[in-house]
């Protein structure tokens, strides 16, 4: 109940941040920008999952 606690509650702070952030980002650079930004967050999510997979 505890992972299951935690993974839902970065679910809902993901989804809280991140629109305002990418929104921030797209309007003090450009709506162009948009791709980049997704594929950066892609990346350091699937890093940040390895780096986890390998403490545990």
């Amino acid at each position: 109940m505890t992972i299951i606690g935690l993974s839902m509650a970065c679910a809902y702070a993901g989804t809280t941040l991140m629109p305002p952030l990418i929104g921030l980002i797209a309007t003090s650079t450009s709506f162009m920008m948009l791709p980049l930004t997704l594929l950066l967050f892609t990346a350091l999510m699937l890093f940040t999952t390895q780096k986890l997979k390998q403490l545990g």
